[in-house]
């Protein structure tokens, strides 16, 4: 198999472009694009590794900085691998808490899922041991950080309304795989968390 010869590439682009020391930057565009690559590698692989322990992981950083690549990448391999990732995107800043997490009617009493608890119902429902990933992806706010407090916790329960709770049992990730409401006060058999 022939390998393409990137740095000679790069310097055609730039002697294309009018740059004079094409050669020279060609060389330290390709030893910068390597060390990128190689660091993109280490990151999804400390994501594996934090998955792999954690239910609920947090990457952070400024805009441009290669954290939708890093999960992007994870969700790639995991495809590639046959393991059925499933992502589900949201951004918690486009809804008021109550559409984000769900509210309880006052006159009926009746609970009413909102984004966040319809989508770990639906993730609860697929069957694959697959890995099932909720992206908040936006700006974090302490309104709705407040309310999964209890999901990243180890306790993995997250009070979603006053008396409602939802349990996630292991196995740990960020993934969300079966999720229970139960009544205030109930606490489950230690099996089932």
């Amino acid at each position: 198999m022939v390998v393409p010869d990137f740095e000679l590439i790069c310097e055609i682009m730039l002697v294309a472009e009018g740059f004079i020391e094409a050669r020279l930057l060609a060389r330290k565009f390709i030893t910068l694009y390597q060390l990128c690559k190689e660091l993109l590698s280490k990151q999804v692989v400390q994501l594996e590794e934090l998955l792999a322990v954690r239910h609920s992981v947090f990457i952070v950083g400024n805009a441009g900085t290669g954290k939708s690549q890093v999960l992007k990448s994870l969700n790639k391999t995991y495809q590639i691998m046959k393991k059925r990732p499933v992502w589900t995107d949201l951004n918690p800043k486009a809804v008021t808490n109550d559409e984000l997490f769900g509210i309880i009617n006052p006159a009926t009493r009746e609970w009413k899922d909102g984004l966040f608890s319809s989508i770990m119902r639906e993730l609860a429902n697929i069957t694959h041991d697959g890995p099932k990933w909720i992206v908040l992806d936006g700006d974090i706010d302490p309104m709705w950080i407040e309310s999964l407090n209890t999901v990243m916790d180890d306790n993995k329960v997250h009070e979603v309304h006053p008396g409602i709770f939802v349990c996630h049992p292991p196995p740990p990730a960020l993934s969300l795989r079966q999720g229970q409401v139960l009544p205030n006060g109930y606490q489950p058999p230690s099996s089932s968390i």
